[in-house]
């Protein structure tokens, strides 16, 4: 095991002493060495991905009122433009509450102009009519009080002088008896006189009885008489004061509640009317945007429900940086029609993690679609900012808008996408494969004069096949492509040995002949 450690620690010495030579000797090879000349240029670097065709909009129509189905104008694969008429549906009901409503509205602003405009001319002469009518009660009121509190004082003295005449003949009538006499009956004639006189006695004691009934029978009903006309004053009264604040009410114009309450009687109107016409809007299917029929699922004479209607972008959902609209890019099976404008279609595709920070939108793309073999420009016009897991491995969903659709190509379609996402005009580019790169630092190996010269070198933009220079060397030079090499003397390389273009690849497999 010691052995072991001492030779990799050996081997590795050995190896960092071979890069850090600065100028390497030239040799005897038994092969040429492959060189790239820095030259001035475009560098451009790229990302690719690939996906599926879908529209760009997509609509799912239905019908939001209930009706008979009165007529289809379109079949399926028929393209329309936009603003044209699909289908309708029965409009009598609808017809009906659009002008109840418009009544109602027109009911509720006629009564708010009213109010704001205060008390017409008219309705103060009826106020002015209608005080007079309740004084005219108040004066009818006082008056029958008045006769009726004079008539309970005049039967009042009445029934009291009635009173007192029977109580007088009465006592009259006893005066006229002998005192202690009482009749005999012994004598015929005396008996008959006393009868009589007792005949006469009870019945002015009756008449007295009677009186005094009769008095208080006119008395109970004076005072109820006097009572109702007490109550028939203070109802018409009460109206009066009523009436008086009213007109002061009417004169001094509406109040803010009563402002209030009739322009929301307004506002409530005219939101059934908009619902309403809403409603009949819903019995007719346009086209939202130019494009063409995928399916229709009735037809005349078919009875359908209400239901929402949707319409957007087909690709994938906000978050990203881009805009767009979140809808289902497979259509409704509900739908009465499915409408794709077949005409914009974009690619859905995912990228890698480390590229999708390289992708913006607004930058363009080439698309290339394998079965039409046909290529198409193309803008990036959504990053999702939500990535997506598989095996462990992050990737984001990406949108590239196809400028112009070529022949043949449909929703569905394979399309492979390169997105430029960087590119340096007039810049000193060499072959990527001539760049050495350990960590932060990367390296070149120039020949010159048949030496190699490793030379630290700082790079710009990094593309697929060439590479930003920004300093360490200059248009012309040469630098010398890794490869290994068989020499009849010293064997060289640009960097560690079993190292290739971009650093270190087959690392140390341990001390030969040893073991673990």
């Amino acid at each position: 095991m010691a052995v072991n450690t001492a030779l990799a620690v050996v081997l590795v010495a050995a190896m960092a002493a071979a890069y850090l030579l600065v100028e390497e000797p030239a040799t005897a090879s038994s092969t040429t060495a492959r060189t790239a000349v820095v030259r001035q240029g475009t560098v451009t670097q790229t990302v690719s991905a690939s996906g599926n065709a879908t529209s760009q909009s997509i609509a799912d129509l239905s019908f939001s009122s209930s009706g008979k189905v009165t007529t289809v104008d379109v079949r399926v694969g028929q393209k329309v433009r936009e603003g044209a008429v699909l289908a309708t549906i029965d409009t009598a009901a609808a017809d009906a509450a659009v002008a109840s409503a418009h009544a109602q509205l027109e009911s509720a602003q006629s009564s708010l102009e009213q109010t704001e405009a205060g008390q017409s001319s008219s309705d103060a002469a009826k106020d002015a009519v209608s005080l007079a009518s309740a004084k005219l009660s108040v004066t009818k009121a006082q008056t029958a009080l008045s006769q009726a509190l004079a008539k309970q004082e005049l039967d009042a003295t009445q029934q009291a002088q009635d009173v007192a005449a029977a109580q007088e003949a009465a006592k009259a009538l006893a005066g006229t008896l002998p005192a202690g006499s009482a009749p005999t009956s012994g004598s015929s004639s005396s008996g008959s006189a006393a009868t009589g006189s007792g005949s006469s006695s009870s019945s002015a004691v009756d008449a007295v009885t009677a009186a005094e009934q009769q008095q208080a029978q006119v008395a109970l009903s004076d005072a109820d008489s006097v009572q109702n006309a007490r109550q028939s004053l203070a109802e018409a009264q009460n109206s009066l004061a009523s009436q008086r604040a009213t007109i002061a009410a009417n004169t001094a114009g509406p109040t803010a509640a009563a402002l209030a309450q009739a322009k929301a009687a307004v506002t409530t109107a005219r939101e059934s009317l908009t619902d309403a016409e809403t409603a009949r809007a819903g019995t007719t299917l346009t086209a939202p945007f130019a494009g063409t029929v995928m399916s229709l699922a009735g037809s005349v004479g078919d009875t359908v429900g209400s239901s929402s209607s949707g319409s957007g972008s087909g690709g994938s959902g906000t978050g990203g940086s881009g805009t767009g609209t979140t809808t289902s890019t497979s259509s409704s099976s509900s739908a009465f029609i499915v409408l794709n404008d077949l005409d914009a279609l974009e690619i859905a595709a995912t990228v890698a993690e480390a590229d999708a920070v390289k992708v913006k939108v607004g930058q363009t793309a080439t698309v290339t679609f394998p079965a039409t073999g046909t290529t198409a420009s193309g803008t990036v016009t959504e990053v999702s900012l939500v990535g997506t897991t598989s095996n462990n491995v992050v990737s984001y969903p990406v949108t590239v808008a196809v400028d112009e659709v070529p022949t043949g190509v449909h929703p569905g379609a394979t399309g492979s996408i390169t997105i430029t996402t960087g590119t340096a005009q007039d810049a000193l580019s060499v072959q990527s494969s001539a760049v050495t790169t350990l960590g932060n630092r990367s390296t070149v190996t120039v020949l010159k004069g048949g030496h190699r010269t490793v030379v630290p070198v700082e790079l710009g933009l990094v593309g697929g096949t060439s590479t930003q220079i920004t300093s360490g060397v200059s248009a012309g030079d040469e630098l010398v492509l890794p490869t290994a090499t068989t020499s009849t003397g010293t064997s060289t390389r640009t960097g560690f040995p079993g190292a290739g273009a971009g650093g270190l690849t087959g690392g140390f497999g341990g001390a030969p002949g040893g073991g673990r």
